[in-house]
């Protein structure tokens, strides 16, 4: 999307039925967490799939529950991969709900109550990469980057930041680690579900 001529998508067109998308940025946020939890074991695929619909979907009628909802909807969240869908990074995905007291702060030192505002989810992206340095949450970013990109490189001052501020925070939660296999068939048996 280039956000300088286009406008934000606030509907999708899916085997010529129109549903609305809800473009509120808390509702992306509750899907990320949801993710979050389904990458980590805790809930399943399902479950998974009814946070994502529900919460995208302002109309989640019972036939958007398909393999086109989920691409799109998927996408539209996607702010951490490339065009052909791998990680940009080494660095794991910000972690919502470990992050939330930091990025809550960091919004406020720029003038935005997230409690309060009114903002869509590709405006609170553009805001996130333009947090002040001054900001704890941006020192934290900069030392997980280290953390998990260029560990051989951090300095003495680098890792005694890291215990001042809280390894804690610099840390995010551990995803599942899935073989090959494991993987074929979880996807396998998400697209059954989406099928079904």
């Amino acid at each position: 999307m280039n956000r300088l001529i286009e406008c934000v998508k606030t509907s999708i067109d899916i085997d010529g039925i129109t549903y609305n998308i809800n473009t509120d940025f808390r509702s992306a946020l509750w899907t990320w967490m949801a993710f979050y939890a389904y990458d980590a074991g805790e809930i399943s695929a399902n479950s998974y799939i009814y946070a994502l619909v529900h919460n995208m979907y302002t109309d989640p009628r019972p036939d958007i529950f398909n393999e086109k909802a989920l691409i799109f909807a998927s996408e539209y969240l996607n702010a951490f991969s490339d065009k052909n869908g791998e990680r940009k990074s080494k660095i794991p995905p910000v972690d919502i709900e470990q992050d939330s007291a930091m990025i809550f702060s960091a919004y406020l030192a720029m003038g935005i109550n997230l409690r309060s505002c009114n903002m869509d989810y590709e405006e609170f992206l553009s805001r996130m990469q333009n947090i002040p340095e001054n900001c704890e949450y941006s020192r934290v970013m900069y030392l997980r980057h280290m953390w998990y990109e260029k560990r051989s490189k951090m300095t003495k001052d680098d890792k005694e930041a890291c215990a001042r501020i809280g390894w804690d925070k610099i840390k995010v939660r551990e995803r599942k680690k899935e073989t090959e296999t494991e993987n074929s068939e979880a996807f396998d048996e998400f697209m059954r579900l989406f099928n079904s």
